[in-house]
């Protein structure tokens, strides 16, 4: 994992990481026009609460597994930095079940 400070969304990153409980649990990560979409492996550890207090996360919805956070048109490069710093691969898959952990 990265350091957040490093990246323009990183703090809003840093946050979200924060809330859905960390890099290893995001299975799947993509995005559409406007919400950033985050399958995570386990969903006992999402405090829905703290995300959708993220600064910068407009509404926050689940749907089929997905946790999707309205963040607007800059979702692209919100996308982008939370790839950087969590390792995740760009075209949905995580981290989760990489051998990957958090940190390395």
């Amino acid at each position: 994992m990265q350091n957040a400070s490093n990246y323009e969304y990183g703090k809003m990153c840093s946050d979200i990481l924060d809330a859905i409980g960390g890099a290893g649990n995001v299975k799947n990560v993509f995005h559409c026009i406007t919400r950033l979409r985050i399958v995570p492996v386990n969903r006992d550890l999402v405090d829905m609460d703290k995300l959708k207090n993220v600064s910068g996360i407009m509404k926050v919805l689940e749907s089929s597994g997905q946790l999707q956070c309205v963040i607007g048109t800059t979702v692209p490069e919100v996308y982008a930095d939370f790839l950087a710093i969590t390792g995740a691969a760009a075209g949905g898959r995580g981290i989760a079940g990489t051998g990957r952990q958090r940190g390395n």
